[in-house]
C-alpha cells in the first residue's frame, strides 16, 4: 500500500544525497512507511507533515492521510 510513498522516499534520498541531514529524515520516513499502518500511530500534523515532505501540497496531503487511515484500508 505504501510503495508509492516509499517510492518518493527514494527519489528525496537521491536528491539529497550530498545533504546529510536531509538524506536522513528520507531514511527515517523510509523506515516508518515499513511499518504497517504507520499513520494511526503517529500524531495526525505529524503524517500530513511527512506527505508535505514527500512532496504533496497541504490540501494533497490531507487527502492522503483520509486515503490511508480509511478504515477499510486498515483491515
Amino acid at each position: 500500500m505504501y510503495e508509492e510513498y516509499r517510492n518518493r522516499c527514494k527519489i528525496m534520498q537521491k536528491t539529497y544525497k550530498n545533504n546529510p541531514e536531509l538524506y536522513n529524515k528520507y531514511k527515517i520516513i523510509e523506515e516508518m512507511l515499513e511499518i504497517p499502518n504507520c499513520f494511526l500511530n503517529m500524531p495526525i500534523s505529524t503524517a500530513i507533515n511527512i506527505f508535505v515532505d514527500l512532496g504533496y501540497t497541504k490540501e494533497d496531503a490531507r487527502m492522503e492521510y483520509i486515503k490511508v487511515t480509511e478504515l477499510k484500508n486498515i483491515v
